[in-house]
């Protein structure tokens, strides 16, 4: 399996941090983590303050994540790594 595919198979489980080769926007990297089905619940899961990126409430769907970015929805946590 390839470096790339690993990572997005981690991306998917939540077992291993989402190694992170660009920017990824907020919405789709929630997406990834299996956290919402869909870009509109991701929008309503966002825009409604439930949803934290380095200890602060996010609102903007399509903000950039960076490594080391921490985010945090429904208890879970994750960690954008290089």
């Amino acid at each position: 399996m390839s470096q790339e595919n690993v990572a997005k198979t981690n991306a998917v489980t939540g077992d291993e941090p989402w190694v992170a080769s660009e920017p990824m926007r907020l919405d789709h990297f929630l997406q990834t983590k299996g956290m919402f089905e869909t870009g509109g619940q991701a929008k309503h899961g966002i825009q409604g303050s439930e949803v934290k990126v380095n200890g602060q409430i996010e609102t903007r769907r399509r903000r950039k994540l960076f490594p080391n970015d921490v985010v945090e929805f429904s208890g879970k946590r994750f960690v954008v790594k290089p």
